[in-house]
This record gives structure tokens, sequence and C-alpha cells, in this order.
């Protein structure tokens, strides 16, 4: 916001004092002065070179913005760039943690949706901002609006699965998780959290049979790498608990900190039995 007001105030700037040195040359007769005439041709010059920077900065975050969510953004606005170019900015507003302004632009922009998709990335985005910004029963509602028109949205689903598994209601997650896995069987974020919340409840088969999926799709991954080390170990599988070791020290772990994993694994396992 503050950068559309510079914007605003240096093309005003730059109006006036073109109009008032037009008025005093056409109308008033003021004689013409070559000094006068370059500074304000600077200053012209100045205002576009800003502009066209801005214009710049903007598209460079837009094709990151379009990479990045390109699962939620999907075909959003596809035929309208004015709207999608708002959509964008709204983005660019709860990157950088401007979430209220994100939740004003994208609530304006959902009344001019103009199908089921377009409206979904703009509440999805809405949701994220409500509960980046602590506004969790906000962004709940707003995600469960979502699936009414998107059932297996994917993050929308991970991401309700994520606040069911911390307050603690197993089922919930699972059904949510389920579900963004169908609405996208290569979601290796949605098997990760899932594997975890297997690990939780000690159950060590689907942990590794979820964690394994990630591998899968990103062999990589240092996260999943970790937790199948773990579950390997504690269900005495060493032989396999080795292999995920050695990747891990492949992946940048020291041994140090591998151990120190192995150990604070066995200890919660044998506090929670």
């Amino acid at each position: 916001m503050k950068r559309y007001k510079n914007i605003l105030i240096l093309i005003i700037c730059t109006v006036a004092v073109l109009s008032i040195y037009l008025y005093d040359v056409i109308y008033k007769g003021t004689e013409y002065t070559e000094k006068w005439f370059k500074v304000l041709m600077i200053l012209v010059s100045f205002a576009g070179v800003f502009v066209r920077s801005n214009r710049r900065f903007f598209k460079h975050w837009f094709k990151i913005y379009e990479v990045e969510y390109k699962e939620i953004i999907g075909n959003a606005f596809l035929d309208n760039r004015a709207l999608k170019r708002q959509l964008l900015l709204g983005i660019h507003d709860y990157n950088n943690k401007k979430y209220n302004n994100a939740i004003k632009r994208l609530l304006k922009l959902c009344k001019k949706a103009q199908s089921k998709r377009d409206n979904a990335a703009c509440m999805i985005f809405i949701a994220l901002s409500f509960e980046d910004s602590g506004r969790l029963r906000e962004g709940v509602a707003m995600y469960q609006k979502v699936l009414k028109l998107v059932p297996y949205e994917p993050t929308v689903n991970n991401n309700l699965a994520v606040i069911y598994q911390n307050h603690g209601d197993k089922e919930k997650a699972l059904f949510h998780y389920d579900k963004a896995i169908r609405g996208n069987p290569r979601f290796a974020q949605a098997y990760y959290n899932r594997a975890l919340l297997y690990f939780t409840y000690n159950e060590f088969d689907n942990t590794i049979s979820d964690a394994r999926k990630v591998i899968g799709i990103k062999n990589d991954n240092k996260e999943a790498a970790l937790l199948l080390l773990k579950a390997y170990d504690l269900t005495g599988d060493q032989e396999n608990a080795i292999k995920y070791y050695n990747k891990g020290l492949e992946l940048g772990y020291d041994e140090e900190f591998l151990d120190e994993v192995i150990l604070c694994a066995r200890e919660n396992y044998q506090k929670g039995r």
C-alpha cells in the first residue's frame, strides 16, 4: 500500500508541476526558460522510470507466485488479466504479511469471480490470511466454504487436516488428508503430514508407507528420510534403519544429529508406552 501511495504522490507532483508550467507559459505569457523546462523534463522522466520499475517489480513477483502457488491458482481468472492481477496483488499482500490488506482486496475480488475456480482461489488466500494472522476460526470457516465449491481441493484439505491434527482430532485429520490425496495423488506434503500423524499414534507401518511415498515423489526429502529412520528403528528393522541413516548423511545431516534423533525417538516411545 505504501508503494502505491508513493507512486500516486509522484504522479500528482509531476502533473501539478507540468500544469503550473504550461499555465504560466500558455495563459499568462510567462517567458519560456530552458532551465525550468529541463527541470520539468527530468521530473517527468523520473516519474516514468519509477512507474516502469514498479511494474517490473510486480511482474517479477507475479511470475514467482504463479509458479509457487500454481496448484491453488490453476486457471483462475485465466481470461481476465485485470482480475488476475488483483488476485496476484492479494497474494503479494499475503506473502508480505499484510493480512488485512489481502483479506479486503480478495473479498472484493470474490464478488467479481465468474467461476468456481476463480472464487476458490480468492477464498483460499483469504483463509490463509485468516489462519496466519491468528484468526483460526474464521480461517476454518472459509476453508469449509471452499470445500463446498471444490470438495477435493488438495491445499484446503491438507491445511484443515493439520489444524485438526494439532487439536488432537485424529479422525477429522485423517478424513481431510485422504481427501487431499484423492485430489492430488502426488501431494507429498499431505503424505508426510499424515505419516507424522500415524507416527504420533505409534502406527509405524502406516508411517513407513506414507513416508516412502514422499520419498518416491521427492527423493531428497530430508524430513521423510528422518521419519523413516525413526520408524524403522522403533520397529526393529535395522537393515532399513541403517539405509535411512546413510540417506540422512547423504542429505546433509551429521552423525551426532542422527544419533540424537534416534535416542530421542526411543525415549519418547518408551515414555508413551
